[in-house]
């Protein structure tokens, strides 16, 4: 696995992040999980950017952690962090590093999580096969935190370049929906895919279990479609808006006619 994350260049510039989950509370069960992370990872093709050990909420082990931070060498223990709680504590824990419980391979209930893993071994199993027969590869298992991921869902929304792509359709939406010529309207949605390519990004599209690269006529038709959706939201919120203006002058005037209903019966 970690050959395999060697092979990724993001991976290589920005380092690997390793969560250590020991399933037993022994003591001397981590002991010995420990023992073997202090001498595999200095052999590891990847640097370690940062090393998180998790382990279960028991009252002994908060010496235990204190003791192994300080058998570390200075410069590993620096870039270690030990958490101890239950696994949703845990998880939340994770997510203040800009670790989402996601991609986690566990639930908040201790049960395991074999998508994901799964879903890497296909890919391998294409690349290595393509490999073998001299084809080219183009797919992608990770993509870099500059791609514009097509598609819906949490990972999407959260995904650093899709809120950036967001952000910019906003800056441009009005330009675009006000705009009175198809061409102009097209002009804008190829600016926008120029940008995020000039930023290093790219639009990746689905293909099985990995991304591939959008085509630049692909690309664009996702941006055509995103400024499609934000019109028909836009729309939507104006019309939810007149409706309840009306609803509420509706309201009041019945209410005027039955106040000036009661002042008749009264005389």
């Amino acid at each position: 696995m970690m050959q395999a994350a060697s092979e990724d260049e993001e991976t290589q510039k920005q380092g690997c992040v390793v969560i250590m989950w020991p399933p037993s509370n022994s003591e001397g069960s981590i002991r010995r999980d420990l023992q073997n992370g202090k001498t595999i990872l200095p052999c590891l093709p990847v640097r370690i950017s940062a090393t998180h050990l998790c382990l279960a909420e028991d009252q002994h082990l908060h010496s235990f952690a204190a003791w192994t931070l300080l058998s570390l060498f200075p410069g590993l223990r620096a870039r270690t962090r030990v958490h101890i709680g239950s696994i949703t504590e845990n998880q939340y824990k994770l997510i203040s590093y800009g670790i989402s419980s996601e991609y986690l391979p566990v639930t908040s209930t201790g049960n395991l999580k074999n998508q994901n893993h799964l879903k890497w071994i296909a890919y391998r199993e294409a690349k290595d096969s393509a490999t073998q027969r001299g084809l080219p590869f183009n797919g992608i298992d990770c993509p870099s935190v500059r791609d514009v991921l097509a598609g819906k869902g949490p990972h999407i929304s959260k995904n650093p370049a899709n809120i950036v792509f967001r952000k910019m359709m906003e800056t441009r939406f009005m330009e675009h929906r006000d705009a009175r010529i198809v061409e102009r309207k097209t002009s804008i949605t190829w600016e926008i895919v120029e940008t995020i390519k000039n930023r290093g990004g790219r639009f990746l599209v689905k293909d099985k279990s990995w991304w591939v690269v959008a085509d630049p006529d692909t690309a664009r038709e996702k941006v055509s479609v995103a400024f499609r959706d934000m019109r028909k939201a836009y729309t939507s919120q104006g019309d939810s808006g007149t409706k309840k203006k009306s609803n509420s002058d509706d309201d009041s005037q019945g209410s005027e006619v039955r106040k000036r209903k009661r002042e008749s019966d009264e005389k």
